[in-house]
């Protein structure tokens, strides 16, 4: 078992509204954890940092995560302090917009849900 998962596993036993995806390789994690207004995106690690992993899981977890959250009408939340984490998340996440400086020099980004999604629902 990969060193990373070990944290990751005692996470998940001990935060009921979280979820986190692992690769088919298990070597990256991202975690959703659903909140009183919003999902978080939180927890994005790879076991072997710049093997592109995390890039893959997110390209793939990214369009499902979206789609259900515009037609449950749940914004999306994320902070990051990693500056190619924010590039990759403004380009792969439509309508993401800047809040806050938050602490430890993370910064904090939204996504409204979109205005037609989950009409007719």
């Amino acid at each position: 078992m990969s060193p990373l998962l070990v944290p990751v596993y005692a996470v998940m036993i001990a935060s009921p509204h979280s979820r986190y995806y692992l690769d088919v390789e298990r070597t990256a994690v991202l975690a959703v954890a659903a909140t009183k207004r919003s999902w978080l995106i939180q927890d994005h690690a790879s076991a072997q940092p710049g093997s592109g992993a995390g890039k893959v899981l997110r390209e793939k977890l990214l369009p499902t995560i979206l789609s259900a959250a515009d037609r449950h009408r749940i914004p999306i939340v994320l902070e990051t302090s990693v500056p190619e984490l924010e590039t990759a998340y403004q380009r792969d996440i439509p309508g993401l917009h800047f809040v806050e400086d938050a602490h430890l020099g993370r910064k904090t980004y939204r996504r409204d849900p979109t205005p037609s999604a989950g009409a007719g629902e």
